[in-house]
């Protein structure tokens, strides 16, 4: 593939596409009741959309072969997937996927699993954090006992036990985390802001890669 198309083409049509967007914040491109940005819009669903698709067909492609060659250990969690996506593609498709019989599946088993991986996160990073918890300068002592306060005023037995842990937890959650979580955000946007920058004028190249 030639490198006007591997990287020329994608390079203008990323420019030309950000900057026309940030245009129509104070102009208006729409033709025959049909805005510019909401056309954009319509391009980028229907281009997830056959992403989804894509990666479906990805996915069942991956477990076959699992299937066909019996790998040992993961041959049947590939059997339940596959039978599951069909399952559930089926159902949507004949019931919609606003039907009784799509939620309770639903219900019953995605909101479930979705739970439990939860549980499990937590408790997998439950020792991470009592081995990370170490006192080893101010800074770290400082950390432990905000997030002993923290827990401590936030449970149900914490505020019978220790009174004054409410009133700190709450000043804590309320202010110290929320100037710590503004701050975030406001370096967080100024570097999607230097990005989209780097993006618009071309010098930010990773996201050609992505087809190697």
């Amino acid at each position: 593939m030639s490198q006007v198309v591997r990287k020329t083409i994608p390079l203008v049509l990323t420019t030309f596409i950000g900057i026309s967007l940030i245009l129509t914040y104070f102009f208006d491109f729409g033709a025959a009741g049909v805005s510019y940005e909401k056309l954009l819009l319509n391009f980028a669903v229907t281009i997830g959309a056959a992403s989804l698709g894509l990666g479906i067909v990805n996915l069942s492609r991956l477990h076959v072969i699992r299937l066909q060659r019996k790998a040992p250990g993961q041959w049947y969690y590939s059997l339940i997937l596959l039978a599951s996506m069909i399952l559930m593609i089926c159902v949507g498709l004949i019931y919609n996927i606003k039907s009784d019989a799509f939620s309770l599946m639903y219900d019953a088993t995605v909101a479930p699993l979705g739970a439990t991986m939860m549980s499990l996160f937590i408790v997998w990073i439950a020792p991470a954090l009592y081995r990370s918890a170490r006192i080893r300068n101010l800074g770290s002592a400082l950390l432990i006992a905000c997030l002993f306060i923290v827990v401590i005023g936030g449970s149900p037995l914490g505020p019978a036990l220790l009174p004054f842990t409410t009133t700190i937890s709450n000043w804590l959650n309320s202010i110290v985390n929320l100037a710590s979580m503004r701050a975030l955000k406001i370096t967080t946007a100024i570097g999607l802001i230097v990005l989209s920058i780097r993006i618009l004028t071309g010098k930010e190249k990773s996201y050609l890669r992505l087809g190697d």
